[in-house]
């Protein structure tokens, strides 16, 4: 007898499934608007503000470092950190303990960015959903890590994710 695994986890539907993906792209959207918002005000490309921050929280790390915790290609955070690294916000050194690998380090002028984008973004947040009560707010914030803790559990960071479906099934 052989056992079938179901297109969606029990008790979800398509429209179900649908509904999510639909509203994961609305605030993948929203996101990317507001942090440009932010990147404009600043007068700053909004990927080169997002790796400021990374940088800022995680101190000196090498390039593919940076790409991995953007979850993103190492081409995209190259040409984003010349631009830093022109603009006077990045510096890149020669590791001590690999003389092959460059890290990546912020400058004063880097770390004020971060700072002022954090403090835009706080600003931004507060503005946004003044409305909400506290509650509202912290489910909000539980509701979304769950989302991105599954979503990068199942998607590694400088991995493409496997789709459940078998390639010949997509191009009917």
């Amino acid at each position: 007898m052989s056992t079938t695994t179901p297109d969606h986890p029990p008790g979800t539907s398509q429209a179900t499934a649908e509904d999510l993906v639909a509203a994961l792209e609305q605030l993948s959207r929203a996101q990317r608007e507001a942090a440009s918002r932010v990147a404009q005000s600043l007068d700053r490309p909004r990927a080169g503000v997002g790796i400021a921050r990374v940088l800022h929280k995680g101190g000196p790390m090498p390039l593919s470092e940076v790409a991995a915790r953007l979850r993103v290609d190492l081409s995209v955070v190259s040409r984003q950190v010349s631009a830093l690294v022109d603009a006077g916000h990045v510096v890149r050194r020669v590791d001590e303990t690999d003389r092959r690998v460059r890290t990546l380090a912020l400058t004063d002028s880097g770390h004020a960015l971060a700072e002022d984008a954090g403090r835009h973004l706080i600003a931004l947040v507060h503005h946004i959903f003044e409305a909400w009560s506290p509650d509202d707010f912290a489910d909000a914030t539980r509701a979304l890590r769950r989302i991105a803790d599954t979503i990068s559990a199942a998607t590694p960071a400088g991995q493409t994710p496997e789709s459940p479906l078998d390639p010949k099934e997509t191009h009917r």
